[in-house]
């Protein structure tokens, strides 16, 4: 279930990355819509959000996440 969605990017194998910002996640799913996996949680620390704004999928398969609340960006592998 995703609170505030903010931005989508897609990867190379065709899965979809959304900033849940609402929950202080990401959720990623299949191009059919059906839940993959999530990753993320409130907080401060290396790995927590806090109200993920934007997403992009780098080349090598590397996740940028804009953390807004915390106003820093976050590389996830």
């Amino acid at each position: 279930e995703l609170t505030h969605p903010r931005c989508l990017s897609v990867t190379k194998s065709g899965h979809l990355i959304v900033c849940d910002s609402g929950n202080n996640r990401i959720q990623v799913f299949d191009l059919n819509g059906k839940f993959v996996g999530k990753f993320g949680t409130k907080g401060s620390y290396f790995g927590e959000l806090d109200s993920p704004y934007s997403v992009a999928v780098l080349s090598n398969g590397r996740i940028v996440v804009c953390d807004q609340g915390n106003h820093r960006l976050q590389l996830f592998e």
